[in-house]
């Protein structure tokens, strides 16, 4: 299975602080073809260090890490999946790796697409990208939501509500659209920038939910009304009016899921940060939507339970588990009623039900716990250890440099050095993320390297290079001029 990368960048010189300096949160899961519970979750982890300008002077910087953790839960395997980070590099610049919202489309780890945006310096902007082919470069956006299409094969993006002007027309400014991406259409070796996108490939509709049973099914949100189209996108064939506060549809605001019951009963759920800085500090937006004799309807959950977190039970239609900080509670008429569970001590971050099971995964800022609601006993899957010395020294195990000269034309050298034997990939980025040049692809032995760039045959302006020793990488920019 090709494994797709989405890239994108956030915001340029944007920082981020935290609440606490270490915990766990973010709880995803699906069942793999064996049956097995595979758990993917977030470990954020802080740490302030000293950093040396050009000048000799130092200042204190942040280095994080907010990794993507993958738990298997018959293995008990833990690892991390999917790298973020925050740190800085020589002469206090700093580099961004973050991975967004990530999904399977097949039900298997090796089956991933996500969102990852890697910054530094001067670099800026997303671009789609199939394995390692670089794609179209589409601005700066931060999507809402992405989903993968089984019928078709396509991925479908789902842009910000608030945030992003996908097209623009005459009279007016086309917000809340999703778009098809197809790896394999020739038109997007034409397509720039978001602008670029025809309308062949836009739906008119900000899409929070594919349903997988039901081929061609899409739902989400136009306007004030949650709308269902059984024909891909195209056209509406249901739809209930919603109302929505300004204030729940923001940037704090990322589509969780749409869980599917039946054909009639559906789920949608939002993340909201409450407060952007504080990642762990949440809650979510529940909805539900029911066909009632031939007429949807639209319950808002969250105003009746108001949870911070939330999982249906699949396999029960108006069951769900809800956490509001520590206490995990359960309800067996959609909201109506409910009953505490389980205090269990530590702010609750994230759930899971397996299908078909008396088993809840329950993750907490400190552990990842496994609950069996017929006996009440808890399993510790995963705490949060007492350090985290290798994974942050990995971040001091490479170094590169700034290329001279600097501006140059036409070639200039680049520099590395490595502090053990390692597969090196070294890179060369224009201003739109586009690849121009690959200078390295091969094992390398310890120490110093050098290489040099010729851009005779490239136009003026700002390029960026990167690094990846491994799974970590650095950025630098340099300037060409003719």
């Amino acid at each position: 299975m090709r494994v797709f990368y989405l890239f994108l960048l956030l915001f340029l010189f944007s920082t981020i602080g935290f609440a606490q300096d270490r915990y766990f949160y973010d709880l995803n899961g699906f069942e793999d073809s064996t049956g097995t519970s595979q758990l993917f979750y977030r470990f954020y982890d802080q740490e302030v260090i000293d950093c040396i300008d050009f000048d000799g002077n130092t200042s204190a910087s942040d280095v994080t890490q907010n990794h993507i953790y993958h738990f298997d839960s018959d293995s008990t395997e833990d690892a991390i999946f999917l790298k973020d980070y925050y740190r800085s590099i020589p002469d206090c610049d700093f580099i961004h790796y973050q991975t967004g919202k990530f999904i399977f489309p097949t039900n298997n780890p090796d089956s991933v697409l996500t969102f990852s945006g890697q910054f530094g310096g001067l670099f800026g902007g997303w671009t789609v990208n199939l394995a390692l082919s670089s794609g179209p470069y589409l601005g700066y956006i931060n999507p809402m939501g992405l989903f993968s299409d089984p019928e078709t094969k396509h991925v479908i993006i789902t842009t910000p509500i608030y945030d992003l002007v996908v097209k623009s027309n005459k009279s007016t400014d086309i917000y809340k659209k999703s778009f098809i991406y197809d790896s394999k259409d020739s038109i997007w070796s034409t397509i720039e920038t978001m602008y670029d996108i025809p309308d062949s490939l836009l739906l008119d509709f900000t899409i929070t939910g594919i349903h997988t049973s039901n081929p061609g099914t899409y739902v989400g949100l136009r306007d004030s009304f949650f709308v269902v189209s059984n024909d891909f996108g195209k056209t509406f064939s249901d739809s209930v009016n919603i109302h929505f506060e300004d204030w729940m549809l923001n940037e704090s605001t990322t589509i969780k899921n749409t869980y599917f019951l039946s054909d009639s009963t559906m789920y949608l759920v939002f993340d909201h940060y409450y407060n952007p800085q504080y990642r762990n500090q949440s809650t979510q937006l529940v909805y539900q939507i029911r066909k009632l004799q031939g007429t949807l309807t639209f319950i808002d959950i969250g105003k009746q339970v108001y949870p911070f977190q939330f999982y249906p039970d699949l396999d029960i239609e108006g069951h769900f588990y809800f956490s509001r900080h520590d206490s995990l509670f359960q309800s067996i008429d959609s909201g109506k009623n409910r009953t505490l569970l389980h205090v269990f001590g530590n702010e609750i971050t994230g759930l899971y039900k397996k299908p078909g099971s008396d088993l809840l995964f329950v993750l907490t800022q400190d552990k990842l716990l496994q609950y069996d609601l017929s006996s009440e006993s808890i399993i510790d899957l995963r705490s949060v250890p007492v350090s985290l010395e290798t994974d942050k020294n990995t971040h001091d195990s490479f170094s590169l440099y700034q290329n001279y000269p600097n501006p140059f034309n036409p070639s200039t050298v680049i520099g590395y050095q490595l502090p053990v034997n390692s597969k090196v990939t070294l890179k060369v980025f224009d201003i739109l993320g586009r690849e121009v040049a690959l200078l390295v692809n091969e094992q390398q032995p310890a120490g110093s390297h050098e290489v040099t760039f010729d851009a005779t045959h490239l136009s003026s302006g700002v390029y960026f290079y990167r690094l990846e020793v491994g799974e970590m990488m650095e950025y630098r920019t340099m300037l060409f001029i003719k």
